[in-house]
């Protein structure tokens, strides 16, 4: 089954499923279906995870969007990016704090 291709109505561009606005010239796409395929799910759950400042990105084009389930995958979006940044900063600290460990046996060497 052949799914259909979607044209932005102003200037004639290849829009992809879920655009809001056409990443040519801007313009406002509407009356078109928009939904969010699961191999688009997974990846914008994986950066917004992984690599959590640019989760924000995906998460403000599907809460603005009219779709239930557009905004269903912003929100997961953001609580994935905020998830990433507590893990991240986690990480980091206990790191730190390990690092910190290892100066404070060398300063006690007496050198």
């Amino acid at each position: 089954m052949d799914t259909p291709t979607l044209v932005c109505p102003n200037c004639g561009n290849i829009l992809v499923p879920g655009d809001a606005f056409c990443p040519k010239c801007g313009a406002k796409v509407e009356n078109q279906a928009q939904s969010v395929g699961i191999g688009k799910q997974i990846y914008v759950y994986f950066v917004s995870f992984f690599l959590p400042p640019f989760g924000l990105i995906w998460a403000w084009k599907y809460m603005r969007s009219s779709s239930s389930q557009m905004k269903r995958v912003g929100i997961v979006a953001i609580v994935l990016t905020i998830a990433g940044i507590f893990l991240t900063i986690w990480t980091t600290m206990g790191f730190l704090q390990g690092m910190q460990a290892q100066l404070n046996s060398y300063s006690n060497l007496g050198l």
